[in-house]
């Protein structure tokens, strides 16, 4: 996983292969991953804005393979930690999906928030109807918490300690 600067984010707004290049990586057929094409000018922007915010906003995934590493995902946060809790998100190309990799890479920004020592508490928005990512959650021990603060979403929790 490569946090995103704000130089890759630009770089991603304009197109995925130039961002597959400038992360050394193969590109995936399709880019951006579902649910994430409307955020790529917001994390320009909130780079942009707090310089700061690196690494608490976007992570690239790289599935490393023979050869260069393939991109496959987007994965991160919504921000800082505010009251030790942190928000995350996180979206793999079709082709990568139902493999188990979305639940690794949701492990990692566990251990690196709890490695950090300003999380206590990680939450992440669904929907309902997404049973894959219902699944990485549940398989990295988040509980159901109630409903999501979008129309239609549902609410998930992990205490880290």
């Amino acid at each position: 996983m490569v946090p995103a600067t704000l130089h890759l984010a630009r770089i991603e707004r304009l197109d995925g292969i130039d961002l597959a290049a400038a992360l050394s990586a193969r590109p995936p057929g399709t880019w951006p991953p579902p649910l994430t094409d409307d955020t790529l000018g917001y994390w320009v922007g909130r780079l942009e804005a707090d310089p700061g915010l690196f690494p608490w906003a976007k992570w690239y995934v790289l599935l490393e393979t023979a050869g260069e590493p393939d991109l496959i995902g987007v994965f991160g946060f919504m921000g800082r930690p505010e009251g030790r809790r942190v928000e995350i998100g996180y979206s793999l190309v079709e082709s990568h999906q139902g493999r188990g990799l979305g639940t690794r890479a949701v492990g990692l920004l566990l251990d690196w928030s709890r490695a950090t020592g300003e999380v206590d508490t990680v939450c992440a928005h669904t929907f309902p109807e997404l049973a894959a990512s219902i699944r990485v959650l549940e398989k990295n021990g988040f509980a159901l918490a109630g409903p999501g603060k979008e129309p239609g979403t549902i609410l998930y929790e992990r205490r880290l300690s």
